[in-house]
């Protein structure tokens, strides 16, 4: 007998999923599953494109992307003791030997769609916060400022370090990423007791806003950065600005044979003006009354 068929597909993918494990050590989500959605969601993508070629392709075409899904699954669940956890009690690798057709196959396809769906649905607890709390402003540029991107694929003759940039306005942007590392920095030299080495070894206020990987109870971050967007190039432009980047030459010297080394790098023109945005989410007493003490010292 077929482990999956039309009438009981769905019923299955509910009861995988309730069986999954949950991940005990969230502090802060006890009943958040141990797998998470960006995992599950991967599972269902190696399944989709077979489920649109199953409607335009002969099942011989596609055995053997059957075969190789079996061994994409296989490689997933070692990696990822939470997918092993899923593919072992959804049967998906026996599933997978039973196809033998184009109905069978789209209803394995369709019955991944039913674990994603019941993923959501039976997704733990989500943790409530008191408030979101937005805060805006903007960075100043008073000297040229250099954010770098990759110059892996550069050609020939370009500039040793161009600048990141919007890839639709092809303006140069601040990236979150970056603002977050210098403020965790800064804070961390006046809340930390004592000198971190390591992201890790930060103090319970530095945890708690940034997120700690080696901590039980704040591996989450309450700070949410915003990539920061040129905001005034019509001033810029008016100014006489014919682009809003500059480059910049530079030398090295070698101390020892004096041979120069020159490089090129990109920088965002000085008076450019970047719109910043944070938000802080609040999730219990204690954080907000630390909010207050870092406005305070800001």
């Amino acid at each position: 007998m077929a482990i999956l068929t039309d009438d009981n597909y769905v019923d299955k993918a509910e009861k995988v999923i309730k069986s999954l494990n949950r991940n005990t050590r969230n502090f802060r989500n006890p009943d958040a599953f141990l797998l998470t959605t960006t995992k599950i969601r991967n599972l269902l993508n190696l399944t989709s494109n077979l489920f649109d070629e199953s409607k335009i392709r002969e099942y011989k075409e596609l055995a053997d992307k059957i075969a190789y899904l079996r061994v994409q699954f296989v490689y997933q669940s070692g990696r990822e003791t939470a997918v092993k956890d899923l593919v072992k009690k959804a049967e998906i690798l026996d599933i997978l030997k039973e196809i033998n057709n184009k109905e069978s196959l789209q209803r394995f396809c369709r019955y991944m769609e039913a674990l994603v769906a019941y993923f959501k649905f039976y997704g733990g607890k989500r943790l409530m916060a008191f408030a979101k709390i937005q805060v805006t402003g903007q960075i100043r540029l008073e000297t040229g400022l250099h954010i770098g991107t990759s110059d892996a694929f550069a050609a020939i003759g370009a500039m040793d370090s161009p600048v990141i940039k919007d890839p639709i306005t092809n303006l140069p942007i601040i990236p979150g990423s970056s603002i977050k590392g210098k403020m965790r920095t800064l804070l961390a030299k006046v809340y930390n007791s004592r000198l971190a080495k390591q992201p890790g070894e930060d103090g319970e206020i530095i945890s708690r806003l940034f997120g700690n990987s080696s901590s039980k109870r704040d591996k989450i971050g309450r700070l949410i950065f915003r990539d920061a967007f040129l905001s005034n190039k019509d001033k810029l432009d008016s100014l006489g600005a014919k682009i809003y980047t500059e480059v910049k030459f530079e030398n090295t010297i070698d101390r020892i044979t004096a041979e120069a080394k020159p490089r090129q790098i990109e920088r965002a023109i000085r008076d450019s003006v970047f719109g910043f945005e944070l938000i802080y989410e609040v999730t219990d007493k204690k954080s907000s009354s630390s909010r207050r003490r870092l406005q305070s010292d800001s």
